[in-house]
C-alpha cells in the first residue's frame, strides 16, 4: 500500500473511531457548514537517518517520546503515536495538533523533536477538517482495579 492510501485509510480510521460520520450531515440532510480543524503531522522515516547502536539509538527514542509528551503536556498536541506498517513502508507516527495554531508553529515544533533533528525521522503537516464537536479529546477514564 502505498503512502497516499495508508494517510486516506488512517484519516478514516480515526474519524471511524471518533465516532465521526463519514458523510456528516444534519437533520436534514445537509452537509456541514461550521468546522473544526486540526494539524496532522505525519512522521515518516527519514531520507538518509544515521546508523545508530543501540545504546544511541534508545536514548534518540526516549528523547523524541519526551519531546511528544512535552508539546502534549503543554497543550499543543491533542494525540499523538506510532502506525503499525509494513517495513517497507516510510510512514512511522502521526501527531494531532491543535488547529488553531499557525502551519509554521507546527512546523517548529515538529522539527524541534530529537528523532526529527537527528534525521531519523521527517516531519509533514496537513491541516485536517471535521465538523464542528465532532472530535472530543481528553484523558482516558481509569481502569477499574
Amino acid at each position: 500500500m502505498r503512502a497516499p492510501r495508508l494517510v486516506i485509510l488512517i484519516l478514516l480510521t480515526a474519524a471511524l473511531a471518533a465516532g465521526l460520520p463519514l458523510l456528516a450531515q444534519d437533520e436534514e440532510g445537509n452537509p456541514p457548514t461550521e468546522f473544526d480543524t486540526y494539524w496532522m503531522v505525519f512522521l515518516e522515516r527519514g531520507d538518509d537517518p544515521p546508523e545508530l547502536d543501540e545504546e544511541a539509538s534508545a536514548e534518540l527514542q526516549r528523547q523524541h517520546l519526551a519531546h511528544l509528551s512535552k508539546v502534549h503536556r503543554e497543550g499543543y498536541s491533542l494525540v499523538h503515536g506510532p502506525l503499525e506498517v509494513p517495513p517497507e513502508e516510510t510512514l512511522r507516527g502521526f501527531v494531532l495538533y491543535r488547529g488553531d495554531m499557525e502551519q509554521k508553529k507546527v512546523e517548529e515544533m515538529a522539527s524541534a523533536d530529537p528523532a526529527v533533528k537527528a534525521g531519523r525521522l521527517k516531519a509533514r503537516a496537513v491541516k485536517w477538517w471535521t465538523p464542528a464537536g465532532a472530535m472530543r479529546f481528553g484523558k482516558p477514564p481509569r481502569a477499574e482495579s
